[in-house]
């Protein structure tokens, strides 16, 4: 498998294309603002000291429910304990229950699927006061010492103007990023005072929802001896200081098109090669004898000076590159809608530019013209089988392309630099075509035009979103009832309940959005038999629900999905289903990666997510897998996937139409 970033027409880093783990480190799991509570060694024993703190107690709150079926932590020694029915604090107790310590690394892997934002965010997930009933009694710990430095420990953490949950958002904070604090005139003891006037962030989630934890966390670098503390400390603080003034993130053109700067706002990509910098500056520290101040500045200083600089160089590039996309775009209006034009007979390739040329200067096709698509479309779909088997011609190639989730800029930009569809270019699209992204209706009426033009170069597979459920909860319902009418609603929910479940490109490799199924032994003639047209519920087959809401995990074997669908399977499953079925691998979709893409462990399963910076704010790159069919080679494998990786495009500044479930952190 190769990565090819030559192909594309967007400059960005190249080294972002490595993978960055910005999951919470094995250390410390849990942190508490008040005291030190239960964390993790490096080898995997627990370490514990309760306190009273409500946020600590609401975080392990949210870790027992969410997952109490399959993560039992080891609290073997002592130091956490069930409370008998006493209101003696110093009687005896009754330790937990415990289980494996090698259980921990469960809650790492199960609690990514919440902080990956690619179905619910933690926030959204409901709590059972059954779950509960089973945690232990906290004790107080001994007071802390306000740090004034904060690490942010979840995905990404919202700066308000003020210290109010109803302040104005000035900004994010990333996962892993550090906070410094102005302790003078700092009253709020809730909230984090960012120095130089930069805002405010909640220290503890549950102030504005019971159901959100811990947000930030003191810091404290590993390794450095207390008598230097104050020395690194304040190095670090100069040197993210000049990071924020030095990169703040591009947010835009003005009516100008003049470069708009969040100020302090840093990409995730850079927020990681700075702590990475930290890490390398410790290590030539503690190289010696003793802990080397001198050591660490000069390498601390040399990393940061390559990092900034090559990140000053490419922000000046994406600046150019977007301001010149910018500049050939049509800025945001007032929608306006084309007459009736069903005279010119069947949708074909012509039509479909006319319509890309009409959408991106906000004309919509009439109602009489949308419905008649979606329903042409819907009658196709309905002709195809629940599993697609897609032979591609000699040297022909299929461009997949992962969730597009309402973004439709980014899609134009997927098929300007991919091409014109035809049978030696084809297209997969897998899935999660819309909610979320203010531009839903526009990806769906044009992607099932495609596939009316061109039904043998565009496919198309089902996502998780493509259902009415979801299509109420996050969006897609009420932005299409609010630019044309729910019954064009319904035709869409039909043509939705007609999509495929999966593609077999050259029985080679299986195209599914979400994963596998929740049992072993599953033949591709069984997928092909299940009845599809239907809505993803309850009472749906479960291995449907499977291959639209299922996860990889790193760990082998099954757990249980903190999503409430599907499941999470390991390399060894997704090994297996391959060998049993002469798969060379699997391609999915369904979670937002960092870098747009990732194999899972042994090189079976990959992961395409293609909506860059996800909903305006997550920062990350959208991918495309290419599977190229070669000449004189009946099978693919894995050699033959190339992935090309893009950054997000200038769009119309349009509000969110109803993501009713889109909930940031505070």
């Amino acid at each position: 498998m190769t990565v090819d970033t030559a192909a594309t027409s967007t400059i960005f880093d190249f080294d972002e294309l490595e993978k960055v783990d910005l999951r919470h480190p094995t250390t410390e799991r849990v942190q508490n603002l008040g005291s030190p509570v239960a964390s993790l060694d490096m080898n995997g024993s627990v370490r514990s000291s309760f306190c009273a703190d409500s946020a600590l107690r609401l975080e392990f709150q949210k870790l027992q429910s969410l997952h109490k079926a399959y993560a039992k932590i080891d609290l073997t020694n002592g130091s956490c304990h069930r409370a008998k029915q006493s209101e003696d604090p110093k009687q005896e107790e009754e330790p937990l229950e415990s289980d494996a310590s090698d259980e921990l690394t469960d809650l790492d892997e199960a609690f990514d699927g919440l902080d990956a934002l690619s179905e619910i965010w933690p926030g959204d997930v409901p709590s059972s006061e059954d779950d509960l009933a089973d945690l232990p009694e906290l004790v107080p710990g001994p007071e802390y010492q306000r740090p004034g430095v904060w690490e942010v420990c979840v995905v990404r953490v919202i700066v308000r103007k003020e210290p109010n949950v109803d302040a104005g958002v000035q900004s994010l904070c990333h996962e892993k990023e550090l906070l410094f604090e102005e302790l003078e005139g700092s009253e709020n003891e809730d909230w984090v005072c960012l120095e130089r006037q930069r805002g405010y962030v909640l220290k503890d989630g549950s102030v504005k929802d019971p159901k959100l934890g811990l947000l930030v966390r003191p810091f404290h670098l590993r390794g450095v001896p207390s008598d230097q503390s104050e020395s690194v400390m304040s190095l670090l603080r100069t040197t993210w200081r000049s990071a924020r003034e030095q990169n703040g993130a591009f947010d835009g053109f003005n009516e100008n098109s003049e470069k708009i700067q969040n100020r302090g706002l840093l990409r995730p990509q850079l927020v990681a090669k700075l702590r990475r910098a930290e890490e390398d500056a410790v290590s030539a520290a503690l190289s010696k004898a003793t802990f080397d101040f001198d050591a660490f500045q000069t390498e601390y200083q040399r990393g940061v000076s390559v990092v900034l600089s090559e990140q000053g160089f490419l922000a000046q590039a994406r600046m150019l590159m977007q301001k010149a996309v910018a500049a050939g775009s049509q800025g945001a209006g007032k929608l306006r809608y084309a007459p009736s034009d069903r005279t010119k007979g069947d949708m074909d390739q012509a039509s479909v530019t006319a319509l890309i040329a009409a959408m991106r200067a906000r004309t919509l096709p009439s109602q009489e013209d949308a419905i008649s698509t979606v329903a042409a479309a819907a009658k196709l779909l309905g002709q195809q089988p629940t599993l697609v088997r897609l032979q591609l011609p000699a040297g022909a190639t299929v461009h997949v392309v992962g969730d597009v989730h309402g973004q439709f800029w980014d899609l134009l930009h997927i098929l300007e630099f991919c091409g014109e569809p035809s049978l030696q270019n084809q297209y997969l699209f897998n899935g999660d075509f819309v909610d979320r992204g203010q531009f839903s209706v526009e990806v769906a009426l044009l992607l099932l035009a495609m596939k009316v033009a061109a039904p043998r170069a565009v496919h198309l597979n089902r996502g998780n979103h493509e259902a009415v459920r979801m299509n109420a909860l996050y969006g897609f319902m009420q932005e299409t009832e609010q630019k044309y009418s729910n019954e064009l609603f319904r035709q869409f929910a039909e043509a939705f309940r007609n999509l495929p479940l999966a593609t077999l490109v050259n029985d080679s490799v299986f195209v599914v959005h979400g994963g596998l199924s929740s049992k072993d032994g599953v033949r591709l003639s069984e997928i092909a038999h299940l009845d599809r047209k239907r809505e993803p519920d309850e009472i749906a087959d479960q291995l449907m629900l499977d291959l639209l809401w299922s996860d990889p995990m790193e760990r082998d074997g099954y757990a249980q999905s903190p999503r409430g669908g599907g499941i999470l399977f390991g390399p060894d499953v997704t090994q297996r289903f391959c060998e049993q079925n002469g798969l060379s691998c699997v391609i999915r979709s369904h979670e937002m990666k960092s870098e747009g893409y990732e194999w899972q462990r042994l090189g079976r399963c990959l992961t395409v997510f293609s909506a860059p910076n996800y909903c305006d704010m997550c920062g990350n790159l959208g991918a495309v897998c290419d599977i190229q069919a070669k000449p004189g080679q009946k099978r693919i494998s894995v050699n033959d996937l190339n992935v090309r990786t893009f950054e997000c495009s200038p769009h119309p500044e349009e509000p969110h139409m109803a993501n009713l479930m889109f909930r940031p952190f505070c």
